[in-house]
């Protein structure tokens, strides 16, 4: 019975206790070996929130709407595999929409000038970024050193500056 049923993927929300996670495979089909295409809007959250000076962030999602999507999962919230074109060649084949769809939503001047072709595989970082980041990390851990071999005279450093 599996080589006749279509193969389908679940599409909604993962909840595990009270952590819920949206999870959509047409955006990562490329790793499942398809073709990608343009994804579909993704679900609202029910509230975020970003403290200011903070990386961390705190996303909600409707528990409810949660729990529904994964019961009704045999019949609804499937994606069809056979709407989708099988990878050929490699991992990294992309529509022409999508890499449209990409360019418009994501930052052109992080990419730089010469936008990628659709099915052309980015170049690593030049040696140049690279040397410059490593350079920063030793200086990095040369103050992290400093300040931990000085510590116990640091006590003294608000009266010593001006």
């Amino acid at each position: 019975p599996h080589e006749i049923e279509p193969k389908t993927l679940y599409c909604g929300f993962i909840r595990y206790r009270d952590i819920v996670e949206p999870y959509f495979p047409v955006l990562f089909l490329r790793q499942l070996g398809y073709v990608q295409t343009v994804p579909p809007p993704m679900f609202t959250p029910i509230e975020t929130n970003r403290i200011w000076e903070s990386r961390l962030y705190k996303v909600e999602h409707s528990d409810v709407t949660a729990v529904s999507m994964w019961n009704q999962f045999p019949v609804s919230h499937t994606i069809n595999s056979s709407m989708y074109q099988v990878s050929t060649n490699d991992r990294t084949e992309t529509t022409a929409e999508y890499m449209e769809w990409y360019r418009r939503v994501s930052n052109p001047t992080f990419l730089g000038e010469n936008l990628l072709d659709h099915n052309e595989v980015p170049t690593r970082a030049n040696s140049d970024y690279v040397s410059l980041m490593l350079n920063c990390s030793c200086y990095l851990i040369t103050i992290i050193l400093f300040f931990y071999e000085y510590s116990s005279y640091l006590f003294f450093l608000p009266f010593f500056v001006v």
